[in-house]
């Protein structure tokens, strides 16, 4: 029957194409999409295939038509078909902006858009995810039109056809694509993409798929409809479909299709409600005995909930309420029933209530959480929080509404004195950020000016540093004169002023330069120096360079004539004092009066540099002009200035020298004056005090010998006796430190003599201390009195317990040290030989630099009074010098003290123990560079001088962090690094660990004032690394570093 309908519509259309069609046919253009699976495929006209193409040709055959079919990119056929170039397309979807210029035949097939991800990508489940995402779309398909529509213009990526698109999105280029799912199936499956899936959701749009023609062309639309219905009709189309869409979509069923399926389910479904009438009747009556039960638990529930609960029709009657209002309203359920609020209520609490119920009955809205006055006649309004929804019928209709209303008069009351609250609390925060902003601006002002400060006192601190440097080198007779500036030495207003009067007579320019280009004196100057070149960074330069590079080379009392950068003439005759090169005087640029200038040559530099030519030529035409004999004469006037300066300059010199080393003489006089003044008092009086000590000594160990004391009696006589013995050991000291006591010399082993002494000198330190021996392997034998180096040992260790307040280690340690050359140290001469060392240390509070200096000075004391007698070390000292020894100390503020004590070894008395000194050859120097870290300035000099002198090139640092910082600015040219172990910021393993961080496996070599002992204490371990201790001998110095730089 159906069938014959279609046949029957067909029949009547092709009637009326008939009598439409007046005119013969013309060959139709039809546009078919390139490579669009399964609707089109082919990228040529004559391979063009695909569901579209087949279905147009048995629609085209049922209608008659003649045509030649194109084959396109999507983007070019729609363009084509716009321009009237093509006639039909075969498969354009509908959408409202192509319904401005085509008429669409009926949909030949309908398919939903879909979203392509790559597999395992989970950032994108849904079209919400597509924010911000990359999107591929068919240049001008329904998805780039809704992909505009939605706004995501930016994010679209667009592509010719599907199979460019896919491929994209398969090979990781961004993020989607949006294209219908049968389209997108398909291209996957003949590009054999395997990375790629459909999500399994629709897009926001569905493509109708249709025969597209031109807007207003209704008789070739008949006819597409027409062969279009009868394809359908003729079976034709159920085959194409299932040839090219059965895969992926499944056809919607016909009517006779459903019928199959449905008949048999329509007579279980009779059978089983013909049951369940029976079955429901007969349970019906039991349904509404439990309705009613129902209804009344539900009626409980509602009465003794705590809000009020009422339902309304549409006329604004009560239609029910529960308890709470019956109890609020203070009437029964039937009298409220059935009446409006008006019966409660004042007008205007009515007024208020219809507002709020008029849009849950009229629009169907749902009201939440509205706040409403209500107030019953006569009384306080109260408030409440209603929930307001519509209640609709099987129809949909609204019949009433249902509300529901809780008090919240008490929580309003509450809330309106937590703002309360709130605002005081505001009111005080606000107070406290005032304060704040105050006290924060205080604090910055505060932060200024200890950074003022802290500026102030660094700059201080640098210009001292500069004025003792400056004064060292003048001062002293190995000072350098080249650490000098030219302006420390020569008086430039002295200068100035002679100049300026020669300028006044002969009209000659001068100018005095030092080293660094800086101007010290200047006379006669021109405009186009001062206020041009020498204003100029580029310029300036060039004049910077003229007066240092161009000038080297200058025998002093000689001068030289060059041309500047600047092109302009100049002569110069060095100053130099005591051989150092400081300076220059200049005649200042000029021009000879038989070579005029290149006037071209300036107007250009005048452009280059953006001078004002006109201003700059000017300043020109005033350099002066000189005959040649006139600039050699005047250069030879500079030239015997030069040497004058030079040789008073280097006479003051030598002269504040010589004043200097007198000083010091007439000091160092004075303290052995005062020495030679302690020395014959401590003479003087030893006789006559031993004497009294005696008379004390003896009569106390008798009475400690008389068995009738008691017990508090013996411990008075045992004061007396260490009193005495006190005493007897201070006069001792004095003698020794005054060279008055005759001291027994006789060979002693110096490791017996610190063994032996162990346990007096454990009485001394007491048990917070721990005492640390470390003794030289072989015998060391030195001419010593012992009882006097046990007094040394008894005042060393006695000053180390003193420093270490809280207890911690005291460490005495023997070697051997060979003395290559005789020197000079700050605490005595060293002869050449070899020394037993003994070093003591102790982890103490250390000392500064002034109080190390001065250790040894006769009644020197750091103690409070009566703790100290000041000529503990000074008895030290005089007892090393009546053995022929020196002493050295070493310390730092935090870092505890270390005493170094040398005493000849007397090889005879050997017996063959230690081999004989082999004669050592100096060592080879080296051109290679060195990184030196030493936080003493006076050592760090002396290694300078020493590896400069044998051809080393030495960078030097001032402490740990600074050592690390030049290592990084000169990494490429550092051969090897030799650095302190304790130094001030980092210690040198803590500075090596960053520098290895840089360049590992860098050669180092450590050097310390300490012991090994006190090394490790540090947390610092001598376990493989090269270390020297101080002091060393240049020669041992300069071989272990060539054996280091050769390995």
């Amino acid at each position: 029957m159906l069938k014959r309908l279609i046949l029957f519509a067909c029949l009547l259309a092709s009637v009326y194409t008939a009598s439409a069609a007046g005119n013969p046919q013309k060959t139709l253009v039809v546009g078919s999409e390139e490579n669009f699976p399964p609707f089109s495929i082919g990228s040529t006209d004559d391979t063009a295939g695909g569901f579209a193409v087949e279905l147009w040709k048995e629609v085209a055959r049922e209608a008659g038509l003649k045509y030649t079919i194109k084959v396109r990119p999507w983007g070019e056929l729609l363009q084509d078909f716009r321009d009237g170039k093509v006639d039909v397309l075969i498969n354009i979807a509908t959408s409202e902006e192509r319904h401005r210029y085509t008429d669409f035949s009926v949909p030949h097939v309908t398919v939903n858009g879909a979203i392509f991800v790559r597999k395992g990508d989970s950032l994108i489940s849904s079209e919400a995810d597509l924010a911000g995402k990359s999107i591929i779309v068919f240049k001008s398909d329904l998805a780039h039109e809704y992909a505009v529509s939605k706004g995501r213009q930016k994010q679209l990526v667009l592509v010719d056809d599907a199979r460019e698109g896919l491929r994209l999105l398969s090979s990781g280029k961004h993020d989607a694509m949006l294209l219908s799912k049968l389209a997108g199936m398909q291209t996957l499956r003949e590009l054999g993409i395997d990375n790629v899936r459909a999500l399994d959701i629709k897009a926001g749009y569905a493509q109708k798929f249709t025969f597209g023609v031109h807007k207003g062309d209704s008789d070739l639309l008949a006819a597409l409809n027409e062969g279009l219905a009868l394809a359908k009709a003729g079976g034709e189309y159920d085959r194409l479909y299932q040839k090219w869409f059965g895969v992926y979509e499944t056809k919607e069923p016909t009517f006779i299709d459903i019928l199959k399926y449905l008949l048999p389910f329509a007579l279980f479904v009779a059978c089983l409600a013909v049951y369940f009438f029976y079955r429901r009747s007969r349970e019906r009556k039991e349904s509404e005995a439990a309705l009613r039960e129902s209804k009344l638990r539900l009626d409980t529930i509602l009465d003794n909930v705590g809000a009020h609960i009422f339902i309304k029709d549409t006329e604004y009657r009560y239609t029910y309420v529960n308890r709470k209002v019956c109890e609020l309203f203070g009437l029964p359920e039937e009298m409220i029933v059935g009446k409006s609020d008006a019966a409660f209520f004042s007008p205007e609490s009515v007024e208020e209530i219809i507002v709020s119920d008029r849009p849950v009955l009229e629009e169907g809205l749902t009201v939440k959480r509205e706040e409403i006055n209500l107030a019953a006649e006569n009384e306080q309004p109260h408030s409440y929080w209603t929930v307001k929804l519509p209640l609709r019928d099987g129809s949909g209709a609204i019949y009433g509404l249902c509300g529901i209303s809780t008090d919240i008069t008490e929580l309003k009351l509450l809330e309106d004195e937590v703002k309360k609250k709130s605002a005081q609390l505001e009111e005080e925060l606000a107070e406290r950020e005032i304060a704040q902003e105050s006290l924060q601006e205080q604090t910055a002002l505060l932060e200024e000016e200890v950074e003022e400060r802290r500026r102030a006192e660094v700059a201080l601190k640098k210009s001292e540093e500069t004025v003792r440097h400056k004064l060292k080198a003048i001062l002293e007779p190995e000072g350098d004169i080249g650490a000098l500036e030219l302006s420390d030495i020569i008086d430039c207003e002295m200068l100035q002023a002679m100049m300026e009067d020669f300028y006044r007579i002969t009209g000659m320019l001068g100018a005095v330069v030092d080293v660094s280009g800086k101007v010290l004196v200047a006379v006669g100057w021109q405009d186009i120096c001062t206020k041009f070149h020498r204003v100029h960074a580029e310029a300036c330069k060039n004049c910077l360079e003229s007066d240092t590079v161009l000038t080297e080379g200058v025998a002093a009392g000689t001068y030289k004539l060059y041309r500047c950068k600047n092109n302009m003439w100049d002569m110069v005759t060095p100053i130099e004092v005591g051989g150092k090169h400081l300076g220059n005087v200049f005649i200042g640029q000029f021009f000879y009066q038989d070579d005029p200038p290149d006037v071209e040559f300036f107007r250009e530099q005048a452009r280059r540099y953006g001078f004002d030519e006109t201003q700059y030529l000017a300043a020109l035409d005033r350099v002066p002009r000189f005959t040649r004999e006139a600039v050699d004469a005047g250069m030879k006037f500079y030239a015997e200035l030069t040497k004058v300066v030079s040789t008073l300059s280097f006479t003051s010199i030598k002269l504040s020298r010589m004043l200097a080393e007198r000083i010091h003489l007439e000091e160092q006089l004075r303290q052995s004056q005062k020495m030679e003044a302690v020395g014959q008092l401590a003479g003087g009086v030893a006789h006559d005090f031993n004497n009294i000590l005696q008379v004390i000594t003896g009569y106390g160990n008798m009475l400690k010998m008389n068995e009738n004391l008691g017990i508090k009696q013996q411990e008075w006589v045992d004061h007396i006796l260490s009193s005495a013995e006190r005493a007897a050991q201070l006069t001792k000291g004095l003698l020794a430190f005054s060279r008055k006591q005759l001291i027994c010399l006789e060979p002693v082993d110096l490791n017996e003599v610190i063994e032996n002494f162990k346990k007096f000198i454990l009485r001394v330190i007491g048990e917070d201390i721990h005492l640390k021996t470390v003794t030289y392997g072989d015998r060391l034998i030195v001419h010593a009195d012992v009882g006097q180096l046990e007094q040394v040992l008894i005042n060393l260790a006695t000053n180390a317990r003193d420093s270490m307040h809280k207890g911690g280690i005291l460490t005495i340690e023997t070697g051997l040290q060979t003395v290559e050359a005789p020197f000079d140290h700050e605490f005595g001469r060293a002869e050449s030989g070899r020394y037993a060392v003994v070093t003591v240390s102790d982890s103490g509070s250390g000392m500064d630099e002034e109080t190390r200096k001065r250790i040894f000075e006769p009644f020197y004391t750091t103690k409070e009074v009566g703790k100290g007698t000041g000529l503990g070390m000074a008895i030290v000292y005089g007892i090393i010098k009546q053995h022929r020894g020196i002493i050295n100390v070493y310390s730092e503020p935090g870092h505890g003290t270390t005493f170094r004590i040398y005493l000849p070894v007397q090889e005879a008395e050997l017996g063959g123990v230690y081999p004989q000194a082999v004669q050592v050859q100096a060592p080879m120097g080296g051109s290679e560079t060195i990184l030196l870290a030493e936080d003493d300035a006076e050592v760090r000099k002396l290694v300078v001088s020493i590896l400069c002198q044998y051809g080393y090139e030495v960078i030097q640092a001032v402490d740990g962090q600074d050592v690390v910082e030049k290592f990084a600015d000169n990494r490429e040219k550092v051969a090897m690094i030799l650095m302190d172990m304790i130094m001030p910021k980092k210690n040198g393993k803590e500075a090596y660990e960053e520098i290895s961080l840089l360049q590992p496996g860098v050669k180092v070599m450590y050097s310390s004032g300490y012991t090994a002992d006190f090394i490790q204490n540090r947390g610092v371990s001598e376990e493989g690394i090269e270390l020297v201790m101080k002091p060393v001998q240049p020669m041992e110095l300069l071989r272990k570093i060539r054996e280091m730089l050769d390995r």
